[in-house]
Parts: structure tokens; C-alpha cells; sequence
């Protein structure tokens, strides 16, 4: 099933049960499963859910965003991500993606809920534990925003564009939901955490937004989405329910979904 332009959100909350691997429309548009939900008063359950949910809804698609086709060995899909509202995220992102990095790798967390991928531990041939792995150290990348320089720390991680600032208040304009189709950063639930992996969503994930409640409570800081999937959300869903709850590691490679290629559209990069 490819995406459904609606008002209304159709799928259900996602727990995310596993804290030590890293780990998140058009602007009025949510993913809906149309096939399990009556037509009849969506648009007030989605309004509904924004209040008890503290939804936020994503940036308006537009020409002018980088879109990424991601092709597995499961099906393709095409994100288009939010370089105005998530410069750093999404120049990292495309970055990694020009030099083939993601090349080979394979989603390593499939789970109902999301997948997740991104890790170059995952590629054969790798002995490293999968979930684990990072951008490179100290490399550097432009800003696609504004040409800036910047550089990942000495753990491969780029700092953060999203959660609280020093003051302690939200920084707004990063403040989008894990909608079903939205591709969020992975991350170890800290401040500056993010590297190289991803999530994208296959059902509403509240819980992963970076201003929930239970993020600021235990000085957490949620999963930030700098994307969403436009076409192939059916390849979305397919993954997802190929092992549900369970992590696809090297003992059982025969379900593995690997990353052929991520090739990045609209935008010209400079080294």
C-alpha cells in the first residue's frame, strides 16, 4: 500500500522495548491504514489524538527538500527529507549516503512498530555487534542549509538541532511527530547521541517524540524525524512484518533485509 493523504492517523502507539541500541505528509497529511479504519469521522479522532498526544505536524513538502531512494532487498522506497527544519541531520544523513556508506548494510532491528537500520556493523564480513556502529570519527560534511562546515566528534555523532536548548525550552521548529512513514535519527536517548542509524516509522510512534513527557522526566531526548517516506510505505510495512519484535543479527541472516543503495536527488553536494 503506497501513502494515504489524510487528516487522520489511523494506526496504533509503539512501544520501543530496547534502550541500548540506538534508535521517530504533507504538512496536514498522516499515514492511514484506510483498509482497518472506517472513513466516517477521521478527521475528528486525528483531532482528538493531536490534543491527548501533543502531536505536531510536519513541514510542508516542497520541491526545494533532497529526496532519498532507498533500495533493499525487500523493495524501494523514497524519502523526502526536511533539510530547512533539520540541516544538520539531514546533511549527515546525505553525506553518508553519497560516499555509500549505507552500501551493503541491513536493517538490524525489524520490529512491527519500526525498522531500523544504518549500522555499518551490519554488513558482511563485519565481526562487530550490530546496533553499535557509527559514522567515522572527526569526519566532516557541509551544512546544506547555509555551506557551514561541520564536523562529527570523536564518536562519530553530530550534535543536536532538536530537543531542549540550555535554558531548558523546546526548540520548536524541530518539534515533528514519529508519524507512520517518518524517518527519525537513531540514538542512544542522550544529548548529542546521533550518528549514522535511522528509523523509519511503520505505525505512530508517539513515545519516540523527543518533547515526550518520559524523555524529560528520565533526561532522555526521544528519536528526531528529518524525513518522510512518499512513495513505498507498502515496502515499509512488508519489513515490518517479516520478524516482528526481534533483532535481525548474523544467526539469523536468512531473514535479513539488506540495504542495496541510497541514492540522493535534488540537491547539489560539494566535498
Amino acid at each position: 500500500m503506497g501513502l494515504v493523504a489524510s487528516r487522520s492517523c489511523c494506526s496504533e502507539s509503539a512501544e520501543d522495548d530496547d534502550d541500548d541500541d540506538e534508535v521517530g505528509v504533507d504538512q496536514d497529511a498522516v499515514i492511514c491504514d484506510t483498509e482497518s479504519s472506517p472513513e466516517a469521522g477521521l478527521e475528528r479522532v486525528a483531532e482528538q489524538r493531536m490534543k491527548e498526544h501533543k502531536i505536531h505536524p510536519l513541514p510542508a513538502l516542497t520541491s526545494k527538500n533532497p529526496s532519498a531512494r532507498i533500495r533493499t532487498s525487500e523493495g524501494n522506497f523514497l524519502v523526502q527529507l526536511f533539510v530547512e527544519s533539520m540541516p544538520i541531520a539531514v546533511s549527515n544523513f546525505v553525506y553518508l549516503a553519497r560516499s555509500g556508506f549505507y552500501n551493503g548494510t541491513r536493517f538490524h532491528r525489524v520490529q512491527k512498530n519500526f525498522i531500523q537500520g544504518g549500522c555499518p556493523n551490519t554488513k558482511d564480513g563485519s565481526e562487530l555487534k550490530p546496533g553499535k556502529g557509527k559514522a567515522p570519527p572527526k569526519s566532516k560534511f557541509k551544512n546544506l542549509k547555509n555551506g557551514a562546515s561541520i564536523k562529527r566528534d570523536s564518536k562519530g555523532c553530530i550534535t543536536d538541532e532538536w530537543g531542549y536548548n540550555e535554558s531548558g525550552e523546546f526548540r520548536t521548529k524541530s518539534k515533528i511527530s514519529n508519524l507512520a512513514g517518518t524517518i527519525s535519527m537513531a540514538s542512544r536517548g542522550r544529548a548529542n547521541s546521533c550518528s549514522c542509524q535511522f528509523l523509519v516509522n511503520a505505525t505512530d510512534n508517539y513515545d519516540h517524540d523527543w518533547w515526550n513527557p518520559t524523555h524529560k522526566k528520565e533526561d532522555r531526548w526521544g528519536y528526531p524525524v528529518f524525513g518522510i517516506v512518499t512513495e513505498g510505505m507498502d515496502v515499509i510495512r512488508k519489513i515490518s512484518h517479516l520478524k516482528p519484535h526481534e533483532s535481525i543479527d548474523e544467526k539469523s541472516k536468512a531473514q535479513a533485509v539488506y540495504v542495496f543503495s541510497v541514492t540522493i536527488y535534488g540537491t547539489n553536494l560539494q566535498d
